[in-house]
């Protein structure tokens, strides 16, 4: 707030918007949309600092096991 000058938290808030400090989105890391965000960006999520490219291999390992769990035939009874 000292550096913005602001006199409080809400102040800060709107100085750091109108400077350009802020874009107003969420960032979101280590999962898929971050990475799905990263790729919508036009960026190379493999060299986001916060894991995203991690989290989507997780999150492809996930949906093969989820998969390969539905194809499972049925054992008869």
């Amino acid at each position: 707030m000292e550096k913005l000058d602001a006199e409080n938290a809400a102040h800060a808030v709107f100085l750091a918007c109108r400077a350009g400090l802020l874009d107003g989105r969420p960032q979101r890391h280590g999962d898929h949309a971050g990475y799905a965000a990263h790729k919508y960006r036009g960026e190379d999520p493999k060299d986001c600092r916060h894991g995203c490219w991690e989290g989507e291999q997780a999150y492809r390992a996930a949906q093969r096991a989820a998969l390969k769990a539905r194809q499972k035939p049925s054992e008869p009874a």
